[in-house]
């Protein structure tokens, strides 16, 4: 088992913080990659801050596996959901029959 170690600033190295929240890391630096997981800083060393970290984990907080499932798939979902009514634009009429096919175009 790996030994947490936190510095009186309360950062953690990305060892430490793998160890912290039960992960690799391999998976801590997966995550990196993909803008996923805890936020961190990279100032030659890759950190992670303890709070960052505890607020990382809280907001995976569910009292059921359903609760997480949709926690985890409403955030994708809400990056390509339709804006709401009152902001989307005005509706365009319908091209009823006036829309040529390219043949129809060549032919006129």
């Amino acid at each position: 088992m790996t030994e947490i170690v936190v510095l009186a600033d309360e950062r953690m190295d990305a060892e430490s913080a793998a160890a912290y929240v039960g992960k690799s890391k391999k998976t801590m630096a997966i995550w990196r990659g993909q803008g996923k997981g805890p936020v961190f800083v990279k100032r030659g060393t890759i950190w992670y801050y303890k709070a960052d970290l505890d607020a990382w984990l809280a907001e995976g907080r569910a009292r059921s596996t359903q609760q997480a499932r949709l926690q985890r798939e409403v955030p994708a979902l809400a990056a390509v959901a339709a804006p709401a009514p009152e902001e989307s634009a005005p509706k365009r009429k319908a091209n009823r029959g006036t829309r040529r096919t390219a043949r129809a175009t060549a032919e006129a």
